[in-house]
């Protein structure tokens, strides 16, 4: 996510969120660096959890999965105090999550309005 991607997505969140800028930028800071490891998760999850050299690894699966929801409920205390929604989606090929914008309409990616902002 370039500088300018950031600027753009603590706007959103400061206008959905009814946010100052400081903490519109703390959230977005925050967003960014989980959705990274979400979409990291994902790729393991799509991509399977092989162990050399026959078989699966449960271990890391059972890992991965306990990763997740700790990300998540983290993104939940992150924004519990603001109005914003956010959903996280498990196919690696777009964004892990997306700030819901009702409010402002503002999305950046090909599933419109009804899709929000894509944090990456």
């Amino acid at each position: 996510m370039s500088r300018i991607d950031l600027e753009n997505l603590t706007q959103v969140i400061a206008a959905e969120g009814h946010l100052t800028y400081k903490k519109a930028r703390e959230v977005a800071l925050i967003l960014r660096s989980t959705a990274r490891r979400l979409h990291v998760i994902y790729e393991r999850q799509c991509n399977g959890y092989h162990a050399a050299p026959d078989g699966w690894d449960a271990i890391a699966e059972k890992r991965d999965e306990k990763r997740e929801d700790s990300i998540i409920s983290r993104v939940t205390a992150c924004i519990a105090d603001t109005s914003l929604k956010v959903v996280a989606q498990g196919d690696p090929r777009g964004p892990a999550l997306y700030v819901l914008t009702p409010k402002t309409g503002r999305y950046n990616g090909m599933g419109g309005r009804e899709k929000g902002w894509g944090v990456e």
